[in-house]
C-alpha cells in the first residue's frame, strides 16, 4: 500500500537496541482503542532513517474495511502511514502477517503509535508486533 521501502537492507544498519516488540492479547472490537505507543527519547533522526513494522494479526470480522496505522511524531513533524488489512493473500479468520517500511520524520524524541482503524466493524487481535530502526551505513 505504500511507495516507501528500502530496496536493499544491506545498505543500512539496524540501530543497536532499537528492536521493540510485544503482543496484544485482548480481543479488539470496533477498532483499537488502546494504541501501542512507544516513546524513543534522545534519538536524533537525520535524513534517510527508517523503521520496519512487522505484525501478525488475526481478523475475525471487518478485514475489508480495516487498516493498520502507524503514526510517528518528532519534535519537528508528524507522519502517518496506513496499510489495508485486506489484500490478495490475507484471509479473515486466520493469522496474517503484515510488514511495511516507513521513512522517519527528521527531529528528536520520536513517538511511535501503532493502531487499527476501521470504517465499520473490526473484530480480532494483534498476536505480535515488532519495530526495527534502520540507519544508513
Amino acid at each position: 500500500d505504500t511507495d516507501e521501502f528500502i530496496e536493499d537492507e544491506t545498505e543500512f544498519s539496524q540501530i543497536s537496541g532499537s528492536y521493540l516488540s510485544g503482543k496484544v492479547h485482548e480481543d479488539i472490537i470496533g477498532g483499537w482503542n488502546k494504541p501501542i505507543t512507544i516513546a524513543v527519547r534522545n534519538l536524533k533522526v537525520t535524513k534517510n532513517n527508517w523503521i520496519r513494522v512487522d505484525t501478525k494479526i488475526k481478523v475475525v470480522e471487518g478485514i475489508g474495511s480495516s487498516h493498520l496505522k502507524c503514526k510517528v511524531t518528532s519534535n519537528k513533524e508528524s507522519k502517518t502511514t496506513k496499510i489495508r488489512l485486506h489484500n490478495a493473500i490475507s484471509q479473515a479468520g486466520i493469522s496474517n502477517y503484515y510488514s511495511f517500511y516507513m521513512k522517519l520524520p527528521i527531529g528528536n524524541d520520536l513517538k511511535i503509535e501503532l493502531s487499527i482503524a476501521s470504517k465499520y466493524l473490526f473484530k480480532g487481535n494483534v498476536e505480535s508486533w515488532s519495530i526495527t530502526h534502520y540507519s544508513p551505513n
